[in-house]
């Protein structure tokens, strides 16, 4: 019987290696180790490039669920991203008033924000830091509306509010990595996501 184990790692360009989620410039592998009567044997593949911008790159993740904030937040930490939680939709406006009177918005670069929260809904709270990012003229943060649970009339809703994308419940590594390619740029998201 076959068994295989893989292992990822980065090996900057100074030699050193580390996790797939390091933040130095290098390449990531893949290692599968393959188990047989006769031995062992591992194969090493080079399957893409570690960049260390991630680090410039905050993300805000607005839901009311714990378990939905950690799924989330476990990906963006794969992917090499630092995220901040909050639980509803009040508390993602205040959060990027901080971010404007600090002047630090611009370290915002995703807001994922969930439709159905208790105090302020995703929506309600989407066109309140539109308001606000326009009063201040600053630039408006990128917005992901998720949901689990949204028919036809609440995504058209979400969008006209000022989301960017929706994406639907709950979210997946399939899911999540072309959104980071799309607004941010990072086309090593599939890479490291999805092997």
């Amino acid at each position: 019987r076959q068994h295989k184990h893989t292992q990822f790692f980065v090996r900057a360009k100074d030699g050193k290696r580390g996790s797939v989620a390091s933040r130095g410039l290098g390449d990531v592998y893949k290692r599968q180790t393959d188990c047989r009567p006769g031995g062992i044997k591992k194969k090493t593949f080079r399957i893409g490039n570690c960049v260390d911008d991630t680090e410039k790159f905050s993300m805000l993740i607005v839901d009311d669920d714990f378990s939905n904030r950690l799924v989330l937040s476990g990906l963006l930490k794969i992917a090499g991203y630092k995220s901040r939680e909050v639980v509803n939709g009040k508390e993602a406006v205040e959060f990027v008033e901080r971010l404007i009177k600090t002047r630090s918005l611009k370290d915002l670069s995703i807001i994922f924000m969930d439709l159905q929260m208790p105090i302020m809904d995703g929506i309600d709270a989407t066109m309140e830091i539109n308001s606000i990012c326009n009063a201040a003229g600053t630039t408006f943060p990128t917005i992901i509306g998720v949901s689990s649970d949204c028919t036809e009339e609440d995504r058209k809703r979400f969008f006209k509010a000022g989301i960017s994308q929706f994406i639907s419940k709950p979210v997946s590594k399939q899911k999540l990595a072309p959104i980071l390619e799309k607004f941010i740029g990072n086309r090593q998201a599939y890479t490291i996501l999805n092997y």
